[in-house]
């Protein structure tokens, strides 16, 4: 029987996010029949670029159906309520778990209109096939799965957790995050939960107990592209950062920790965001010894490609909260130096004196030009972090053996 994988995404394969998904596609393609990518946001999606993809792997964009599809007033009422029911009983909080409802309201509507498609779709064109669900993230596609498996339309379901849509403790300190209601529905729901960081197994495992056995350490990974060349001592000392420049990411604080450095010193950031207005109205203020190169988006193999050809001395994150950086596994991947802030996933990559460094959350702008100046005047500690974020990311970030497994794992759980 054909074996075919709906793997659920925000956007992907369109636009230019959840570039981390493109390094998981080919293992997964390579051990399934068919895989059918369902992106759940609302997004014009001929407005974005669509990513290259294996032969077998097509896009099923469920929103166009959804306005031609009528729903009954009557079942979406009986399933609100059901569900509703269900999540005020299994929460902790009753009024704030209410108030969030009620908030998203339209938010449930919309993702039943999209489960009515969605089996109206698997009844018929994908019945007589052996079907795996997956979602990357633990948003709004494992309510959709809830109701189908509520249905008997779907067997089981496999989600990963990362960051935003695990902790939900730091669910309203950024703006522009998705809306997390349901989250009771979601972990009871989900037969299997792929963790991307032991920080994170341990907090779900801490906040689900009687859920424990549904939860298992993934890591994402990364593939091998070589190694960067070393800088030698004389170079000018090369930081670089890869994000989105967002309130989160608090890139905006760089160039007050270049200011702080004597030495010949450049900046080059990838990515775009709208704090970017910020950081070029600090550019003229600079010292001359400081060079920044706002770079802008770029393709990820244009980064590797940098990466490649570029010395670099050191590869720094700052963000607020992170699950577990793929960022800072692909700047391993080439034996380059890290720091990060010590916050979740983010220690079980930056390891003290072995691959990086680590910075409280609430860092000084002193101590992170203290950090970058004493690895600036210690050319050996920088070989030796060199070597060591190589063999830490061959153990535990390689894409090849972290894929592979996975692909393994999610027939495990159907079987």
């Amino acid at each position: 029987m054909k074996e075919r994988l709906f793997l659920f995404t925000k956007q992907f394969p369109y636009g230019n996010m959840e570039q981390y998904i493109a390094h998981e596609i080919p293992y997964l393609a390579g051990c399934f029949d068919e895989i059918i990518l369902v992106p759940t946001d609302l997004f014009d999606f001929h407005s974005q670029q669509r990513r290259n993809l294996p032969q077998n792997v097509s896009v099923l964009e469920i929103n166009k159906y959804i306005e031609l599809h009528r729903t009954s007033r009557l079942n979406t009422l009986w399933a609100t309520i059901k569900f509703v029911v269900f999540e005020l009983f299994h929460s902790q909080s009753f009024l704030s778990t209410l108030k969030r409802i009620k908030k998203h309201f339209g938010y449930f509507l919309h993702i039943y209109a999209m489960s009515n498609v969605f089996t109206k779709l698997i009844n018929e064109k994908y019945a007589h096939s052996k079907n795996y669900y997956y979602s990357y993230w633990l948003y709004h596609a494992i309510v959709m799965l809830a109701i189908l498996k509520e249905k008997g339309i779907v067997e089981k379901i496999i989600a990963r957790g990362h960051a935003l849509d695990l902790y939900n403790e730091d669910w309203d300190t950024l703006p522009k995050i998705p809306p997390h209601v349901f989250q009771q529905l979601k972990f009871y729901s989900a037969d299997k939960i792929f963790v991307i960081s032991k920080h994170g197994l341990n907090y779900c495992k801490k906040k689900y107990p009687n859920l424990s056995q549904k939860f298992e350490l993934a890591y994402l990974g990364v593939p091998d592209n070589g190694l960067n060349p070393a800088p030698s001592p004389s170079d000018t000392f090369t930081i670089v950062s890869v994000s989105h420049l967002s309130s989160n990411k608090r890139m905006r604080y760089m160039t007050k920790i270049l200011q702080q450095l004597s030495f010949p010193v450049q900046w080059f950031h990838f990515g775009d965001g709208e704090e970017k207005k910020i950081i070029l109205s600090e550019l003229p203020h600079l010292n001359k010894n400081i060079k920044i190169h706002l770079v802008g988006h770029e393709s990820n193999e244009e980064i590797m490609q940098f990466f490649k050809s570029q010395p670099i001395n050191l590869f720094i994150n700052l963000s607020y909260i992170e699950g577990l950086p793929v960022s800072l596994m692909e700047a391993a991947s080439f034996g380059i130096p890290l720091i990060a802030t010590d916050v979740y996933g983010s220690p079980e990559i930056v390891i003290p004196n072995n691959t990086g460094f680590l910075v409280p959350r609430n860092f000084t702008i002193e101590e992170l030009s203290k950090i970058i100046s004493e690895l600036h005047h210690n050319y050996e500690l920088q070989i030796k972090l060199r070597k060591g974020a190589r063999e830490h990311y061959l153990k535990y970030f390689n894409a090849p053996t972290n894929y592979s497994q996975f692909a393994e794992n999610i027939k495990k759980v159907y079987n």
